[in-house]
């Protein structure tokens, strides 16, 4: 069984006038369950080897931070999760500045499956939105339990359908 993903974007800052700071180094430090006890195991690639997950924010200071997390550990999670992450400015000198974040995550859906469907915008209309529905449920059904071939009216969604996904914004000191 594959790993769920997640996905962690905002944006690191100077504290002191707010302009975006490039090329900082950003990493997953935990992600702990509602409950705030429960670790839930992440990493880097799918097989959760890497165990760090790292990005790097772009000349604007945004960064994008995706990441894998253990399925069994779905129990842990059933709405928001807490996720802590570092930010690191390294200087010409050899020396750093660093900061520690913490941010809320929600339980959404699987980024693998929305990068599969193809959509990166908001839909403007209800018949989009629609339309965006449909192809959701094409790409899911393979996940959805079958009665007697079909589909049942109220499908018990599976963990693995499931992300988690949030905005941490990092002001630097």
């Amino acid at each position: 069984m594959a790993n769920n993903t997640g996905l962690i974007f905002g944006r690191v800052t100077n504290s002191s006038g707010g302009s975006g700071i490039g090329d900082a180094e950003v990493s997953l430090n935990f992600i702990t369950g509602d409950a705030g006890l429960a670790a839930v195991r992440t990493g880097g690639d799918d097989n959760l080897t890497r165990y760090v997950a790292r990005a790097k924010s772009n000349s604007d200071g945004k960064y994008l931070l995706p990441f894998f997390w253990n399925s069994v550990d779905g129990s842990k999670v059933t709405e928001i999760a807490t996720a802590s992450v570092l930010g690191m400015k390294f200087d010409g000198n050899g020396s750093y500045t660093s900061k520690n974040q913490r941010g809320r995550l929600v339980l959404t859906l699987d980024i693998r499956k929305l990068i599969a469907v193809g959509y990166s915008s908001v839909p403007t209309s209800t018949p989009e939105a629609a339309s965006i529905a449909k192809d959701f449920f094409a790409s899911y059904k393979d996940m959805l339990p079958k009665h007697g071939g079909f589909y049942p009216s109220s499908p018990i969604i599976t963990m693995e359908v499931f992300g988690l996904m949030g905005q941490i914004d990092i002001s630097m000191p």
